[in-house]
């Protein structure tokens, strides 16, 4: 592609020779400029308009250009170059450049607000550039807020039609800079105050999609949520921008409309990213209505008498719907509801629980770390006398229209047998509550684990320094092939642990360092794997809030396994020897007190004395051989079971949503599919 690099070069220079003498006509310069923002869609063999040079000669047009067109042309090469690649950015701003942009952000036309929102939207991405000075000297606050203004004229009350294409490409791009700039800059988010009342206006009058939570829709949403809706900072409006005189509940009453048909279309999943913005702006709204709206969102939120008809959480209405996502696997949407639930009903525990049903409180107040009330009774009781008598404190549902059980009461025996099972029930859930795997994972994974592990790592050496008669530091080294093998094994755990246990089995008196190294190495390749396997399984399989625990309880476990499995295997040798031992006396190659020193170490000092070709000295050995090998077997069994035992863990998805005070997920630019090249 070197032709390509040729003609940005030569497109290049004659605009740069086109600054110092004014060679070009406004026409020649506007297509000099299409042209190279042609190459300028892809970085590669581009360069020239990818560097400072590149940057600086873009900039002057885009700033000095003596017709709109020059400019817009000028800049959306540089959008362009700032979206594709983001070392541009801070090139940019050295060029000092961005104060004058936010000056020329008071413009009327769209094409103009779009090219430079956006480049002023990238800049926000890791640069220098100072937005505070931008808004404090420049203006920049005041201009955005003048296109918000703007774009909220183009949405009359009646004969709504739909806005031109340029026209929502830049308000989108402003409404990104409003949102990043109060994101990354929270104290500067009163500036751009005086758009509330507009940003509310456009919603009210934009026609619910049936994607609401995309589109303008989407980004107005979402900016909505990073303005100062408390009025913290004590701004000046004329009437109250949430609440209008002429109708306080307008705003409020769209705002639900929108998360009702959201959670209508989207999945949980989706939610958990797309809504959490909503439900902020709903709590933050809620905390700053007066009594008209609030009782009026009260209604709409939570469940009706209505819904107690039934058990709270299975009508079709939006608390209903609501309540359901509350129990699902996503912990931003949890936390979002049980806010927005909490802050319904006054912050207070026992209010939240006559609202949704003790069975929804408990998990919702779980999920905000606070303590629920003691019993359903007490959080249900409306005087000291004791329960309202017509709902059910655990479902919500009225008593009066629970189904009722037609078949023979239970007899006692009958009530004592579901009264046990429930017990064992109970029980088996444990610490970790109903999900299924956990406590296999870190019992029987980590325990199992570090009874293998460490059984190997006590037993090999000592079979090196007994029947090898290798010194202490010789049998170390003689361990390197199997634990060199720990760290960078990465696969077949189990099969591996099983089968390489197994594998020491043929470890004999005559075994060869060749054979021995090979042998060694397939268990400490099995073996290793299980350290970051079982660790990144306990990661996903419990909530985020427990992991710290759940790694602890790891390496509990695993040093419980430890203790395990060399008591095991010292019981192992200390029979086995004396089996073989006493053996060794009745048939004469052995003498009684070695019969008597059964302990390995001690044989290994009496095997030094002896003549490595006497009949005494290889009986030994082969003593200890048979002894080891029966280590093995055990090992191995416990091996086999493990890896039967783990076709049965639950699966767990490693692609979970991170926890945060905040829930809110913001993507980078680059993989925002709404910011796009301008290839046109």
């Amino acid at each position: 592609m070197a032709d390509k690099v040729q003609q940005v070069t030569q497109l290049l220079n004659i605009l740069e020779k086109d600054l110092r003498d004014k060679s070009l006509t406004s026409s020649q310069r506007v297509e000099k400029l299409l042209q190279l923002r042609q190459y300028g869609t892809s970085p590669r063999d581009a360069g020239p308009i990818y560097s400072q040079r590149g940057m600086e000669v873009l900039g002057r047009y885009g700033i000095d250009g003596e017709t709109p067109d020059v400019r817009r042309a000028a800049l959306r090469c540089v959008a362009n170059a700032l979206l594709l690649d983001e070392k541009m950015r801070q090139i940019f701003v050295d060029t000092g450049y961005g104060s004058r942009l936010a000056e020329m952000l008071k413009c009327d036309t769209s094409d103009d607000e779009m090219v430079i929102s956006r480049i002023l939207f990238l800049s926000t991405y890791d640069t220098t550039l100072d937005y505070e000075e931008l808004i404090k000297s420049h203006s920049l606050g005041d201009n955005i807020n003048y296109q918000i203004i703007r774009h909220a004229k183009q949405f009359p009350k009646s004969g709504k039609k739909p806005l031109p294409q340029i026209d929502e490409l830049a308000l989108t791009d402003t409404l990104k800079l409003i949102f990043n700039i109060s994101k990354f800059y929270p104290d500067l988010s009163s500036t751009f105050s005086p758009s509330i009342p507009y940003i509310f206006k456009i919603i009210s009058r934009i026609d619910i999609p049936r994607n609401p939570l995309d589109g303008l829709l989407g980004y107005l949403l979402n900016c909505l949520s990073t303005l100062d809706l408390e009025n913290k900072k004590g701004k000046h409006f004329e009437s109250n921008p949430i609440f209008p005189t002429i109708n306080q509940n307008c705003n409020v009453d769209k705002l639900i409309n929108i998360l009702d048909q959201a959670v209508s279309v989207y999945d949980a999943k989706d939610l958990a990213t797309k809504a959490i913005p909503l439900f902020h702006s709903l709590v933050t709204i809620y905390e700053v209505a007066p009594d008209g709206p609030r009782k009026y969102m009260q209604w709409l939120l939570l469940p009706e008498d209505n819904d107690r008809s039934q058990p709270i959480g299975t009508s079709d209405t939006l608390s209903s719907k609501l309540l359901r996502l509350s129990t699902t696997p996503y912990p931003n949407l949890k936390i979002a509801i049980s806010e927005l639930m909490f802050v319904l009903s006054g912050k207070d525990a026992e209010s939240l629980t006559k609202n949704i049903g003790y069975g929804f409180a408990a998990g919702l107040l779980a999920t905000r770390g606070i303590e629920i009330p003691q019993s359903a009774g007490e959080a249900f009781a409306t005087n000291s006398n004791g329960l309202n008598p017509d709902v059910n404190p655990i479902t919500g549902q009225r008593w009066d229209a629970e189904r009722q059980d037609t078949g023979p009461p239970m007899s006692r025996e009958e009530k004592e047998r579901e009264a046990e099972r429930l017990f064992v029930l109970f029980e088996s859930q444990g610490h970790w509550g109903a999900q299924c795997g956990k406590p296999n994972i870190f019992t029987r994974g980590s325990t199992f684990h570090g009874l293998i592990l460490y059984s190997l790592v006590y037993y090999v050496p000592e079979y090196f320094q007994s029947v090898k008669a290798y010194s202490p530091v010789i049998a170390g080294v003689a361990a390197l092939p199997q634990t060199v093998t720990v760290v960078p094994c990465v696969i077949m755990a189990g099969l591996l642990t099983c089968f390489g246990v197994g594998l020491l089995i043929l470890l004999e008196s005559n075994t060869t360092v060749v054979q021995w190294i090979f042998l060694e190495a397939v268990s400490g390749l099995g073996i290793g794997l299980l350290f970051p396997s079982i660790a990144l399984a306990i990661q996903f399989s419990v909530p985020q809030r427990q992991v710290s625990t759940a790694a602890t309880l790891v390496l509990f476990f695993r040093s419980t396994g430890q203790a395990i499995g060399v008591a095991i295997g010292g019981v192992i040798l200390d029979n086995q020897l004396q089996k073989h031992m006493f053996d060794a006396v009745a048939k004469g190659a052995a003498n009684e007190s070695q019969a008597q020193s059964l302990n390995a170490i001690t044989l290994v000092e009496i095997l030094k004395k002896l003549p490595a070709d006497s009949s005494e000295a290889i009986m030994v050995r082969q003593a200890l051989v048979e002894s080891f090998q029966v280590i093995w077997m055990v090992l191995c069994g416990f091996a086999g079971l493990n890896l039967i035992l783990s076709i049965f863990i639950k699966e767990f998805h490693m692609n979970q949503n991170h926890e945060t005070e905040q829930g809110f997920m913001h993507e980078v630019p680059e993989n925002n599919p709404s910011i796009k090249a301008d290839r046109n």
